[in-house]
């Protein structure tokens, strides 16, 4: 399964919550906008937000118009 990640469901994950867990746990891709990821780096931990980064099953792909098409297929 591809995952798209936006603040909130980043949060519920860290925050424990069961869904979140599950989703991310079964992503196979994951995808944290570059936005989403300049949020998080102004109010979560930086070492769990660079240690959740470092997987190699997450992606933050640059902010450009290719970047619109991949979402499209996500």
């Amino acid at each position: 399964m591809n995952v798209v990640l936006d603040t909130t469901a980043y949060s519920d994950f860290m925050y424990g919550n069961d869904g979140r867990i599950q989703i991310v746990r079964g992503g196979t891709f994951i995808a944290m906008p570059i936005i989403v990821l300049g949020e998080l780096r102004g109010g979560f931990a930086a070492a769990n937000l660079q240690r959740f980064l470092m997987s190699p099953r997450v992606w933050v792909p640059l902010a450009e118009e290719q970047t619109t098409h991949i979402y499209a297929q996500l």
